[in-house]
């Protein structure tokens, strides 16, 4: 029997590509499901959508500064009384693992204090 040859080029994803645009929408999405539902107190607020918004496309764009990473980290993780993406139910917390996920691969690039 003769083998079958594909020519059809299989590519893989690594850790390190995302497409951050979606990953920022879905997490501003949830955070709108949240708003709209039972948990309203856990969506992001305006400060902290900005935040995340300007930490994903710093991240996106190689161009990660302290401060960025700083008030993004914040949105994610809470704080001054918020609750933090991190703490969204289970169903809804993937985008926000993908945002931390690029920060952590530019902690070189970034203090390590700011985590």
């Amino acid at each position: 029997a003769a083998a079958i040859q594909s020519t059809a080029s299989v590519t893989y994803a690594n850790f390190g590509t995302a497409k951050h645009d979606a990953v920022l929408a879905k997490l501003l999405e949830f955070s709108s499901t949240l708003r709209d539902g039972e948990a309203a107190d856990m969506a992001l607020n305006a400060g902290e959508a900005t935040a995340v918004t300007e930490l994903v496309g710093a991240l996106r764009s190689g161009a990660l500064t302290d401060k960025v990473a700083r008030e993004g980290l914040a949105a994610l993780s809470g704080g001054n009384g918020r609750p933090g993406t991190l703490k969204w139910p289970s169903n809804l917390l993937f985008p926000a693992l993908d945002v931390l996920r690029l920060l952590l691969l530019h902690i070189p690039r970034a203090p390590l204090e700011v985590l």
